[in-house]
């Protein structure tokens, strides 16, 4: 029977048990207990407490401002509107103006200086009349037609004084009702404005008085905030402790998997595409760079090494290790390969530094 060269495919399920970070597992059990005051790794620091208490010793001495903002607010509240000053102007006009703007001073003959001018151009009309009479040899007196002439030259010497005079009242009385007009309308829009601004004054100091009121409890305010500040501080710094030591306190716990596997009798390896599933359940296994994404370094252990953040391709979940190129180029004998996808031995990859760790704890 002959025999001809082929493949075959065998499928094999195993279960591991394996804590990858064991060598790390006493420096985490130790860390929390370095962290005393005295290295200065929790609470604040001597310049912090420096600062705090200049700052408690300023806001004990108050808000420099405390007494102008409540003066402030004292002004605020008792602005006055000066529209009355506005409506004073506006009666004055009208007493000036009223007369005229009502024609009381069309009554042009009650006025005595006009009166007076009449007179005297009245006489001088009179008179020449009489001087051109007598110049004739006649004389006006009982004469009617001299009477009449006296009675027509005063006419044509006072009605152009007349009717100017009237002209010039009625246009004094148009005016003056225009300016009480006007001014009423300026008096009105004026006074107002100087209402809502003084309005708008004692309502500014509603904000101004609870301003005085912050002012006068600033020194209470800012201890209290100082003092929670400074009470703040030790969480704070415990806080960014938690945050790099937990994930990498998590790694020291054991991990279980099962992975399945694929072997050709052809003797040729698995490809990275072909272990799949098998690096997502044994992934702690592997430490090669290829099987590996999102690679993010967090930190580096005692001997230099790097240490880094990362999620095999096609598995959601993160990790912490190192990366099996780099750990072989310093410690090649703690670097193998399952299928052709490097490995890292964690206790003789880390050995040096705990070695490290060990003889500085011993100094």
């Amino acid at each position: 029977m002959g025999s001809s060269k082929g493949s075959s495919s065998t499928q094999t399920s195993q279960k591991s048990q394996s804590e990858p970070w064991a060598p790390a597992i006493p420096y985490l059990k130790n860390f929390l207990g370095d962290l005393d005051s005295s290295r200065g790794l929790l609470g604040p620091s001597g310049d912090q407490l420096d600062a705090f208490a200049q700052l408690k010793q300023n806001a004990a001495q108050g808000n420099p401002f405390t007494d102008q903002i409540r003066r402030l607010a004292g002004d605020q509240f008792g602005l006055q509107s000066r529209s009355g000053t506005v409506d004073d102007a506006y009666g004055r006009l009208q007493t000036q103006l009223g007369d005229i703007a009502g024609g009381r001073n069309q009554d042009i003959l009650s006025d005595p200086r006009l009166q007076a001018m009449l007179k005297q151009v009245g006489d001088e009309a009179q008179n020449r009349v009489q001087g051109i009479f007598a110049g004739s040899g006649r004389d006006v007196t009982g004469n009617a037609a001299g009477q009449q002439a006296i009675g027509r030259g005063v006419t044509a010497a006072q009605l152009p004084i007349l009717m100017n005079e009237y002209a010039r009242q009625q246009g004094r009385t148009d005016s003056a009702i225009r300016d009480l007009f006007s001014g009423g309308q300026t008096a009105a829009t004026t006074g107002q404005q100087l209402d809502t601004s003084a309005l708008q004054g004692r309502t500014g100091g509603i904000d101004t008085a609870a301003k005085a009121l912050q002012a006068g409890n600033y020194s209470q305010e800012a201890i209290l905030n100082l003092d929670q500040q400074l009470k703040n501080l030790p969480m704070q710094d415990l806080g960014l402790l938690a945050s790099l030591l937990l994930p990498v306190a998590g790694l020291g716990g054991q991990q279980q998997g099962t992975g399945t596997s694929n072997t050709e009798s052809s003797g040729s390896s698995a490809t990275l595409g072909g272990l799949g599933s098998a690096i997502a359940g044994i992934g702690s296994l592997f430490s090669d760079e290829r099987v590996k994404e999102d690679i993010t370094e967090v930190g580096e252990t005692k001997d230099g090494q790097k240490v880094y953040r990362y999620r095999y391709k096609g598995d959601p979940t993160w990790h912490m290790g190192l990366i099996a190129q780099e750990v072989e180029k310093n410690h090649p004998e703690a670097v193998g390969a399952v299928g052709g996808i490097k490995t890292v031995e964690y206790g003789a990859a880390t050995e040096q530094a705990a070695h490290m760790k060990k003889m500085k704890r011993k100094g």
